[in-house]
């Protein structure tokens, strides 16, 4: 391995992920793992590994008070991992790609800064796969593909040539919103909760900076989103999402989505996708993820009502 000073990585996570990325950074042996660090706001966890876990409320400050260059950012949440390679990149640091050894990897093959390839992986001739891309034990990236940046392919997962992870869906614009859009829409729902409509119950007894837009709202403009996109022939099976952030009469909100795996089951594809809906500032206070299934070039449409075990069928 050379010097071991030149070749000390410092892992950024602690989670499930990072045990795996871990483990293929030891068996590899082109890294010296020193550490693992995690942001303040995590406990950390107890890892049955060699290596102390630190608590690092300024990534950069906490690298640098260490002289470490090589950073791999081994965390499973996709917008989070890809923020924090981006940051580093961004700061010069040194985001080398990870590879299990048990990995078949093409020498014609395009691997992004960050990127980890798991066990048992397979990335075939002409691939291309962005910024801190995670190809999970087994998954097959067969030729040409491209992988966008901060996708996942899961475990087992199997990409036919041509295939485009990373595609943008959307954007889908709202506003500016006003206070008769809520109005209407507490109407609608027979939701009467003062902060969605009188403006001196929400600031003055509830203390907020103006009503407050219907959080049932948002939700319908994350699933048009994703049921536009699928078409009449498609089914958004799964939609999921959190309230991170409150918006406010004057907001322009914009939902948007990007594929992050696809997979064939039987006759139809699956795709999972990052969904979110962003203000005028660029905050994303809705952030969550869908699975869409679609019909495959020439199959036949997906069935409706949808019954999840057509995608075991033959």
């Amino acid at each position: 391995m050379g010097d071991i000073d030149d070749h000390r990585l410092m892992i950024w996570g602690a989670g499930g992920h990072a045990k795996t990325v871990y483990d293929a950074v030891v068996a590899s042996g082109q890294w010296y793992p020193v550490g693992l660090f995690v942001d303040p706001q995590f406990a950390p966890p107890a890892i049955p590994r060699p290596v102390p876990v630190h608590l690092a409320a300024d990534s950069i400050e906490f690298l640098n008070s260490l002289g470490i260059r090589h950073v791999f950012v081994a965390m499973g949440d996709n917008q989070a991992r890809l923020s924090r390679t981006i940051r580093l990149q961004e700061a010069g640091f040194d985001l080398p790609v990870i590879v299990h050894p048990a990995a078949i990897v093409s020498p014609f093959a395009n691997l992004g800064p960050a990127t980890f390839i798991g066990p048992g992986a397979v990335v075939n001739a002409d691939a291309v796969l962005g910024r801190g891309v995670i190809i999970n034990s087994g998954a097959i990236v067969e030729h040409d593909c491209r992988v966008g940046d901060g996708a996942h392919v899961a475990p087992g997962a199997v990409l036919g040539g041509h295939v485009e992870i990373g595609r943008e869906i959307g954007p889908l614009l709202k506003g500016p919103l006003q206070t008769p859009h809520l109005m209407r829409w507490s109407a609608a729902m027979e939701n009467w909760h003062k902060i969605h409509y009188d403006w001196r119950y929400a600031t003055q007894h509830d203390g907020l900076p103006d009503i407050m837009v219907n959080g049932s709202w948002k939700q319908h403009v994350m699933i048009q989103l994703v049921s536009d996109w699928a078409g009449e022939t498609g089914w958004p099976w799964k939609v999921g999402f959190s309230f991170r952030g409150m918006n406010v009469p004057g907001d322009v909100l914009t939902a948007w989505g990007r594929v992050t795996g696809k997979e064939d089951r039987g006759r139809y594809g699956v795709v999972t996708l990052d969904i979110g809906l962003k203000d005028q500032d660029g905050k994303d206070g809705t952030p969550g993820t869908a699975t869409v299934v679609l019909p495959k070039r020439g199959g036949p449409p997906v069935p409706y009502p949808f019954d999840p075990a057509v995608l075991d069928q033959r």
